[in-house]
């Protein structure tokens, strides 16, 4: 009927997509119909194409690229069948049937979705289960086929119980709780979330506790943790916090040996020399309370070596409170020229005495001894002020005192004075206090060293004091309890002594006017028994640790004709922290009873 059909028909089948020119053609078209055909749709193309822009449907579009293969539009048309394929897709996706895909497929045999369309027909219920995107759908389909798109059903399913278990796990807020998840879900969209939901928690538990112990957990937890460095910190502070509070060589060790290159790291080595002083401190009060002088003390509190409470408990609160109020007592040395002589008459009385042997304090306390019981009247002469200083050293009785400074190694204090006993008889004497410098010029002159110039001016004017007959000359030999071996220059007071001795010895000086020769050993409060039994104690000592310096002095009293050659046992009292002492004059009244006779 092609050739019967009216043209007009025929045109409009053509458009409605019935039927192709070419089909008409097949079936006997005339040329001359064909003809009026193709006027007719060149006529109207443009109101096609119109239609097509309005209604950019694949079919309209599709039908202009039928009827208009050639068409000026044509390559525009070719350009909107392309641009419609992902919309296509969508369109049969959501369908989701076999027809559906293969009508894709027909329309797009080279879409980009062909490759996607052919592998859902190749499973369809795959595609259907994908379509429905629901839990049981996907749980079901693993378990009638095994190992069919196990990673996309994994996948899905992750993808579907995730908001649920994240839910679960921010609404518990518990670690167990977000390592739940992270197992069920280690890829989830919420894993950095609850690592750090993780990682917050036990940061804040760990500030909470605030000790090192709490620290080192979280750091042994979360080793990658957000607030490692934070946690880092904060330990080292918690571990030097710990080391000062213990305060010992052990915790600073500790933290030294943990934080080697720690920011309290010079904080700590200085600590380390404070902490180990700290316990020589503690160690030398245990055993001798005399071990430092009050000063050394306080200035050991002032640093914080020790505490006041500690001093309190090694000396009680009435000792540590004089400790705490201790001022200096210097007593300046003479001054001047030394005298040509010595003043004819008066007994001279000699004090020998090594450095720091306590020969002040036994020269100030027969002074005050003087000064306080019998009449002590001093003289003009070079030491006159530096005798009163020290008769005021010592109170009578068992007052406390701050004992002196022991004197000027370079210096000699001669004192004339006359002392009326209680039956009023007038005594005579010139106390000559010795420098402890002495000792090191008679042992230089001995071994046959260099003197200096001060040392040779001291020993010389000693020698010519020695050497004059005019006067009745006493010896007192201060030597200082245990403190044999104490060395000066390489050389301990034992050696010094025993020199001193020699050296008296050979000199010949002991003869003529000496009368008396005494060794006063000093501090024998320090001797282990009853104060009656210290002057035993105090020749034994000597005898023991001194011998060579005893038996020299002894020969010497013998060639010398001295009969009275004695060992006297001293102390100023209780003495404590050196530099205080609780006087008790028991001791000095031996060594006033010798001056006196």
């Amino acid at each position: 009927m092609c050739n019967v059909a009216p043209v007009k028909s025929l045109t409009k089948f053509i458009e409605e997509g019935v039927v192709t020119l070419a089909e008409l053609d097949a079936s006997g078209l005339l040329p001359s119909r064909h003809e009026q055909i193709e006027q007719f749709f060149i006529q109207r193309e443009e109101t096609v194409w119109l239609d097509v822009q309005g209604n950019p449907t694949v079919e309209n579009v599709q039908r202009y690229i039928a009827n208009y293969p050639n068409g000026k539009h044509i390559y525009d048309a070719k350009d909107k069948l392309v641009g419609l394929d992902d919309e296509v897709w969508l369109q049969k996706s959501a369908i989701g049937t076999v027809d559906a895909f293969q009508q894709y497929i027909s329309l797009y045999p080279a879409g980009r979705h062909v490759a996607e369309a052919n592998e859902i027909l190749a499973d369809p219920e795959w595609a259907t289960v994908k379509r429905l995107n629901t839990l049981e759908g996907y749980i079901n389909y693993r378990n009638t086929h095994p190992g069919k798109h196990t990673q996309a059903v994994d996948d899905a399913i992750q993808n579907i119980s995730d908001p649920q278990d994240w839910g679960a796990a921010s609404g518990a807020g518990t670690p167990e709780a977000y390592e739940n998840y992270l197992q069920q879900h280690p890829h989830g969209a919420h894993v950095e979330e609850a690592k750090g939901k993780i990682d917050d928690y036990y940061w804040r538990n760990a500030c909470f506790v605030n000790t090192a112990d709490a620290m080192q957990q979280y750091l042994d937890k979360m080793p990658t943790g957000r607030y490692l460095e934070a946690a880092r910190d904060r330990l080292e502070d918690l571990a030097w916090e710990e080391a000062q509070r213990i305060n010992t060589r052990a915790s600073i060790e500790l933290y030294l040996a943990n934080f080697p290159e720690g920011k309290h790291r010079e904080e700590a080595e200085e600590l380390f020399k404070v902490v180990g002083m700290r316990q020589d401190v503690l160690d030398g009060l245990a055993k001798d309370l005399n071990a430092y002088s009050a000063e050394d003390i306080n200035d050991f509190v002032k640093r914080h070596v020790i505490t006041k409470d500690e001093v309190i408990g090694f000396f009680g609160p009435d000792k540590a409170e004089k400790i705490f109020n201790f001022t200096r007592f210097p007593i300046p040395a003479p001054v001047g020229p030394f005298l040509p002589e010595l003043q004819r008459g008066p007994t001279e009385v000699y004090f020998w005495g090594t450095p720091a042997s306590g020969k002040t304090c036994a020269l100030g306390a027969v002074l005050s001894t003087c000064h306080t019981r019998y009449v002590l009247n001093g003289q003009n002469c070079r030491g006159y002020d530096y005798m009163n200083k020290l008769s005021n050293v010592f109170s009578r009785g068992n007052g406390l005192c701050s004992l002196p400074d022991s004197t000027a190694n370079d210096v000699i204090a001669d004192m004339v004075m006359q002392i009326r006993d209680k039956q009023g008889n007038p005594h005579a004497m010139t106390l000559i206090d010795i420098a402890g410098e002495i000792f090191r010029a008679i042992y230089a002159d001995f071994t046959n060293q260099f003197l200096e110039d001060q040392k040779r001016q001291t020993l010389n004017q000693i020698q010519k004091y020695l050497a004059n007959k005019n006067n009745k000359k006493i010896h007192f030999f201060v030597v200082e309890y245990g403190a044999h071996d104490t060395e000066w220059e390489g050389n301990t007071m034992s050696n010094y002594l025993q020199t001193c001795a020699t050296y008296l010895r050979d000199s010949q000086i002991l003869k003529g006017q000496t009368v008396g020769v005494y060794v006063i050993v000093t501090k024998c409060d320090k001797m282990m028994c009853p104060p009656e039994m210290m002057p035993q104690a105090a020749l034994e000592y000597v005898q023991k640790y001194l011998n060579a310096f005893f038996m020299n002095l002894q020969y010497a009293c013998k060639d010398a004709g001295i009969g009275d050659f004695k060992v006297i046992s001293f102390s100023v009292g209780d003495v404590f922290a050196k530099q205080l002492c609780y006087y008790n004059d028991q001791y000095t009244d031996k060594v006033v009873e010798i001056l006196l006779s």
